[in-house]
């Protein structure tokens, strides 16, 4: 993600469910979505849920793209 110029976080929650925040192009974003989609090998994606909206004021200091 970062590659491709986003800033943000992925995280594992509690549910076995992931959580993304991601800020960046447009274009870099559906990528991202297209690559949620289909998740990474082993992986069994029932459902990704999209929420866009204008980046808050919060998520500005946001550095490059951690996981946890």
């Amino acid at each position: 993600a970062a590659a491709q110029g986003l800033r943000g976080e992925a995280r594992n929650l509690p549910d076995g469910s992931v959580a993304v925040l991601a800020v960046g192009p447009e274009a870099a974003l559906a990528a991202l979505e297209e690559f949620l989609r289909q998740g990474p090998p082993r992986a069994a994606v029932a459902a990704v849920e999209l929420l866009a909206e204008e980046p808050a004021a919060a998520h500005a200091g946001l550095a490059g793209f951690t996981t946890a």
